[in-house]
């Protein structure tokens, strides 16, 4: 749960840095503001739920009103900064606790099949920057390639696009190193590119 505490920060400050650096019209500004409101109202009850102290997150809520593009961006850092931490101690929970439990329960078949459901529910866009997020931000090059033979059983056919945003996204020895490993991943016009047909 403090992961999605952070997350709804994240958002509101990056709402309102949307809107002190609006050169929009009025109304495009007006919900803005609303949305990031309706985000500071969620996180503000959720902070309730946890039995926080009330105070601060009224302090915080007043200060970030009042606050300047920089200031909002220092505290967009801070709780990014917050975020790394959180997000690999709810990740080190999921592989100690859940992993052999999944691994164990539902057959790979059934798996790959989510795997490709999963794949299906975002849009390029959203792939093409969150994929090499995932895969630089992993402790051990053998966790990068884990994950990497694991989107291939899913998705065979579609390992050069993955290579394409890999190669946008990582740096380029990050990016040649997995594609020794995994040679499917070249994109087209690369070193080490064949055709699949």
């Amino acid at each position: 749960m403090k992961i999605h505490a952070i997350l709804h920060r994240i958002t509101t400050l990056r709402a309102k840095l949307r809107v002190g650096n609006a050169g929009a019209s009025k109304t495009n500004e007006a919900k803005q503001v609303n949305k990031a409101a309706d985000a500071d109202i969620e996180m503000r009850e959720m902070n309730a739920i946890k039995n926080k102290n009330k105070e601060s997150s009224t302090e915080e809520s007043a200060e970030d009103k009042n606050s300047t593009t920089g200031t909002v961006l220092d505290k967009l850092q801070a709780a990014l900064g917050e975020l790394v931490p959180a997000n690999n101690e709810h990740m080190q929970h999921e592989e100690d606790h859940l992993g052999g439990m999944i691994r164990k329960y539902i057959p790979a078949k059934a798996a790959r099949s989510i795997a490709r459901q999963a794949f299906r529910k975002g849009t390029s866009d959203q792939w093409r920057l969150v994929l090499p997020f995932l895969i630089a931000n992993q402790d051990f090059h053998s966790r990068r390639v884990s994950m990497l033979l694991s989107l291939r059983a899913a998705y065979p056919e579609r390992m050069q696009l993955v290579g394409a945003w890999l190669y946008m996204g990582l740096p380029e020895i990050m990016f040649q190193r997995l594609r020794v490993d995994i040679p499917e991943l070249a994109p087209r016009n690369t070193q080490g590119y064949s055709r699949l047909w």
